[in-house]
């Protein structure tokens, strides 16, 4: 007995399958590797700085540190997904991510006397889950209003 032959998919179930797999960072573009490292550049390093560990950036101070990691994390959330006619989409996750990151990681290490990377990922990770989710839902909808659209 033959299989049945798939149905053909439809638009929407294409551009939600394409979205999913740019948003998983499954092909790991360029830009989106670009971003991730902004941000980190932007919050999680400085957040280290502020808490004690290293001198890679000067100590600019919370505030300023809270500006310029929101300011990169505008930027990031407006490069990371590949198809950049949704760019405007990250601006207001990524500003929320930055700070978030900042502090939370800010948070968890000050005070102690040493900390291993995973964890300071892991809380990194856990920190930006809120805007993560936000960013989820927007770029969703832009993208499943351009197939409804046509």
């Amino acid at each position: 007995m033959s299989e049945p032959t798939p149905l053909p998919e439809t638009p929407r179930e294409q551009a939600l399958r394409e979205f999913h797999q740019n948003f998983r960072m499954q092909d790991h573009s360029f830009q989106q590797v670009v971003a991730v490292l902004l941000l980190t550049l932007g919050a999680g390093i400085p957040a280290m700085e502020l808490a004690g560990f290293g001198h890679l950036f000067p100590n600019l101070g919370l505030q300023n540190w809270l500006a310029i990691s929101g300011i990169a994390g505008a930027v990031a959330g407006t490069i990371y997904y590949p198809d950049m006619r949704y760019f405007y989409g990250g601006i207001l996750p990524g500003a929320l991510a930055g700070p978030s990151v900042l502090l939370g990681t800010f948070f968890y290490a000050r005070g102690r006397e040493e900390v291993w990377n995973v964890e300071l990922a892991l809380v990194g990770m856990v920190a930006a889950l809120p805007a993560a989710g936000l960013y989820y839902l927007i770029m969703r909808a832009l993208v499943m209003r351009d197939v409804r659209d046509g």
